[in-house]
C-alpha cells in the first residue's frame, strides 16, 4: 500500500498541469510490490531522487482524530466528517455560501480510520482519485431528483440536508432546517465525477460547473491542517441526517 500511495502521489505531481473531466470511472485496487522497485535497478534509480521526499511528505501529520471514524451507510462518521469538510472549505475557496454538500459513498475507498494522528498518506488512501471540487447552482426540482437517487442508493454522506427514507425514496427533505423549495435555486458542492453524471447522477450532467481544479484531496488536507493549527481534534457530528 505504501508504494501504491507513492505512485499515486508522484503521478499527481507529474500531471499537475493537466485536467481531465471524467465521464465514467471504474476503480481497481492494483497492488504495487516493493520488491519490484528493489529488484529493478533502473526503476530504483529513477525513483530514488523522489522517494525520500515523497515518503516524508506522505508521513507528515496534518491532524488528529479524537475518535475512530467509520465508513457506513447512511450516516457513517467518516463520511460525515469528510462531507462537512467539503462544504466548509468549498465555501471558503469559492468565496460564496454553499447550501449542501455530497460525497458518493463509493468515493471513500477505505472502511475507516483509527483514532489518533492522520497523515497526508491516509488522505490519499481515503480518496486516491484526482477528482476536483465543483459547485453547481441547481433548481429545487433537480436537487429533489438527486436526493431521491441518493435514497435509492442507500444514503450518501450529506451536509446541510436531512431527510427520511422508506421504500427507497426520500421524504421530509430539509435544507438547512427548512423544507426543500422546488422553486428555489440552491448552490451545491460535489466532485466533478458526480457533477458530470457519474454514479447515475444524470440529472446533474448538463448543469454548468464552477470549477478551478481544486482537488478534493487537497481540500481535505487543507481542512485537517486548519483544524490542527487551531488546536482542534476531529470529531464526527452526532446526528442522523438520513433517518431510516
Amino acid at each position: 500500500m505504501r508504494f501504491l500511495v507513492f505512485f499515486i502521489f508522484l503521478a499527481s505531481i507529474l500531471s499537475c498541469n493537466r485536467y481531465f473531466e471524467p465521464q465514467k470511472l471504474q476503480y481497481k485496487d492494483y497492488k504495487v510490490s516493493k520488491n519490484l522497485a528493489e529488484g529493478d535497478a533502473a526503476l530504483s534509480g529513477l525513483l530514488q531522487p523522489y522517494q525520500d521526499s515523497v515518503f516524508k511528505t506522505m508521513n507528515t501529520v496534518i491532524g488528529e482524530l479524537a475518535e475512530p471514524l467509520e465508513k457506513k451507510q447512511p450516516n457513517g462518521s467518516l463520511g460525515l466528517v469528510l462531507v462537512d469538510a467539503l462544504r466548509e472549505m468549498a465555501a471558503v475557496h469559492y468565496q460564496q455560501p454553499v447550501d449542501a454538500a455530497f460525497i458518493n459513498n463509493g468515493g471513500i475507498r477505505i472502511p475507516g480510520v483509527a483514532k489518533g494522528f492522520i497523515t497526508n498518506g491516509k488522505i490519499f488512501e481515503i480518496m486516491p482519485f484526482d477528482n476536483v471540487v465543483v459547485l453547481q447552482k441547481v433548481e429545487g426540482t433537480i436537487l429533489e431528483q438527486f436526493i431521491q437517487l441518493i435514497a435509492r442508493k442507500g444514503g450518501w454522506p450529506v451536509s446541510g440536508i436531512t431527510f427520511k427514507t422508506g421504500n427507497n425514496s426520500a421524504t421530509n427533505i430539509q435544507i438547512n432546517g427548512k423544507p426543500l423549495d422546488l422553486k428555489r435555486q440552491y448552490t451545491i458542492v460535489n466532485s466533478d465525477y458526480i457533477a458530470s453524471g457519474g454514479d447515475d447522477a444524470e440529472m446533474l450532467r448538463n448543469i454548468p460547473m464552477i470549477n478551478d481544479n481544486y482537488l478534493m484531496r487537497t481540500l481535505f488536507i487543507d481542512y485537517f491542517k486548519k483544524k490542527m493549527a487551531a488546536g482542534e481534534k476531529i470529531t464526527a457530528p452526532r446526528e442522523e441526517r438520513i433517518q431510516q
